[in-house]
């Protein structure tokens, strides 16, 4: 809006809902992963099950393209047409693990 460039926005969206709580929930609430900048057109969106906050481990569940699937109906984590997609998208997710099994990196 003031004419400067921005950097991108993170693709990750953490789920600090009460769901995600170790004492309130054995599943837990997965992460969200999103992009629009995979090298396959698209506006992509990754789930990764709660390990990926509590464990750092890239558990892929569910994906979507936003663009042509808006509702999120069809789920094409298994179609190997969108490998370049999915593969993308974990990779952000790699450099956006923090410490500890945390999504988030530490204060210092």
């Amino acid at each position: 809006m003031r004419g400067k460039p921005f950097s991108p926005r993170i693709p990750i969206i953490p789920n600090d809902h009460n769901e995600a709580s170790k004492a309130n929930n054995k599943e837990r609430a997965w992460v969200a992963i999103r992009s629009n900048g995979a090298p396959q057109p698209g506006q992509w969106k990754l789930f990764l099950d709660h390990t990926f906050a509590w464990e750092q481990k890239l558990q892929p569940k569910e994906l979507y393209n936003l663009a042509s699937d808006p509702m999120e109906k069809e789920n094409l984590l298994k179609d190997p047409k969108h490998q370049k997609a999915l593969t993308f998208l974990l990779d952000q997710a790699k450099k956006a693990m923090g410490d500890q099994g945390s999504s988030r990196q530490l204060q210092k």
